[in-house]
């Protein structure tokens, strides 16, 4: 998305989201707006239909001849589509496409497929596992040499806010406990002692002290617990990066000539230094290029304009 953001390309991440959730869409925008006029608002409402109305408030906006957008929003919504793209004539597509629609599955849906692009993308060989509802499937399979590692993902509630407020050291390190905790990592859990395994804690628009703070978490983890079928805790996290944008306030971030956003994966990768499994993975080194881009970009805390949150 570089250069090229425009109300055109919004009105096509628009209608090309909506087009995944079908005719659920419009039930779905219904059910927000009564979210919106309730005293008690529901406590997970569906994030990717909040995130296609900020999409089109951003559309507005530069219709508008406005420069105000929800950056978040807009990243969010097209890396969902430019990883979608990739399941759509896969058998696992319809099992897919249900849990998009699904408030409470479609976070753990985006990041599943985010950890399953950025291992594959590193050489590894990788499938994600069909539920098949007769006991607890881990999300990944990954094969090395011959042998098959199990990665269970987990996206806890607190880590979708975009880190809004900030992690505490004792609230990240409880995220952690808690994720391994609802692994399984028991007989006949997801991540039960007959296979090597990873866990893959995802949040969204995590900021870099939050992952942090998650790392140590996992960290001390690892010393507090003998986990040694369990190789790894990777940290991941979908965030966007800002190039040359306009004043940063109140009211949001403003995009001007030569502005562009991309997609940030915040990514940690915290070893067990008790692991005995004899299935070594290891993600590949960032390459010179990345290294650059991260260090070059800087961390902008992007307000929640009230106009986005409740744009009908």
């Amino acid at each position: 998305m570089d250069g090229k953001l425009n109300a055109a390309l919004l009105r096509q991440l628009e209608n090309a989201a909506s087009a995944l959730l079908g005719e659920h869409y419009d039930k779905l925008v219904a059910q927000r707006t009564r979210g919106l006029d309730s005293k008690h608002p529901p406590t997970n409402p569906h994030r990717l239909v909040d995130s296609i109305r900020r999409v089109t408030a951003s559309r507005h906006n530069l219709e508008a001849g406005n420069g105000l957008i929800d950056a978040e929003a807009i990243v969010e919504v097209r890396t969902l589509l430019v990883l979608a793209e990739r399941w759509r004539r896969d058998p696992i597509w319809p099992q897919l496409q249900n849990s998009l629609r699904d408030p409470n599955q479609y976070v753990h849906t985006v990041l599943l497929l985010t950890a399953h692009h950025l291992w594959s993308a590193d050489g590894n060989v990788v499938g994600l596992k069909r539920a098949d509802g007769t006991k607890r499937m881990f999300d990944l399979s990954m094969q090395v040499q011959g042998h098959s590692v199990a990665a269970e993902l987990k996206a806890p509630l607190k880590l979708r806010c975009g880190g809004k407020p900030p992690l505490t050291p004792l609230a990240a390190k409880h995220v952690v406990f808690e994720a391994i905790r609802n692994a399984g990592t028991g007989e006949d859990g997801q991540l039960s002692p007959d296979k090597c395994g990873i866990l893959i804690i995802g949040g969204l628009s995590l900021r870099q002290l939050d992952l942090d703070r998650l790392a140590y978490g996992a960290e001390t983890l690892f010393r507090a617990r003998t986990l040694s079928h369990i190789g790894a805790i990777q940290i991941l996290s979908i965030g966007v990066n800002i190039y040359d944008p306009g004043p940063v306030g109140e009211h949001g971030v403003l995009m001007v000539s030569g502005s562009s956003l991309q997609t940030r994966f915040g990514i940690r990768f915290i070893r067990n230094p008790r692991y005995l499994g004899f299935v070594q993975l290891t993600p590949t080194p960032l390459t010179l290029a990345q290294q650059l881009m991260i260090s070059s970009s800087r961390e902008i805390d992007l307000p929640d304009q009230p106009s986005f949150r409740r744009f009908r």
